[in-house]
């Protein structure tokens, strides 16, 4: 997988900001460390997807175009819900000549449900700070 940029967006990021004060507090069934490798893998998955789009083989450019369009919003999408409380997040489904392009797509919004539902758990937890 290719290495992200610097640049982890907040949404997901901010379980690797927990305070030890935090984590001393968190339940003992919580593990934040465990969660920060999670959300931190969870990221490499959902951005290597969003990267490395465009190298789908796929005749139809314009749906290769929206769907990585849509990646990228729904990352951006994430860094506005970058705080504890429930979420509203809506999930579109590709139906392209493409079926590679379509699984990507699936594959993509599975790591962003996991992504929240690991975040979530941090808020849980006490792991994120606010």
């Amino acid at each position: 997988m290719t290495s992200l940029p610097l640049f982890v967006f907040a949404v997901f990021a901010v379980l690797a900001h927990h305070d030890v004060d935090a984590a001393s507090i968190a339940p003992a069934n919580c593990n934040c460390t465990a969660l920060e490798v999670k959300v931190w893998e969870g990221n490499e998955k959902v951005f290597g997807i969003l990267y490395g789009i465009h190298e789908v083989v796929c005749a139809d450019k314009e749906a290769v175009r929206k769907a990585e369009e849509y990646m990228a919003n729904k990352v951006f999408e994430g860094t506005l819900n970058a705080h504890c409380g429930e979420k509203n997040v809506e999930y579109e489904h590709f139906d392209t000549p493409c079926a590679d392009l379509d699984e990507k797509v699936e594959e993509f919004n599975a790591g962003m449900k996991t992504l929240y539902a690991d975040f979530d758990e941090g808020c849980q937890c006490g792991c994120v700070k606010e």
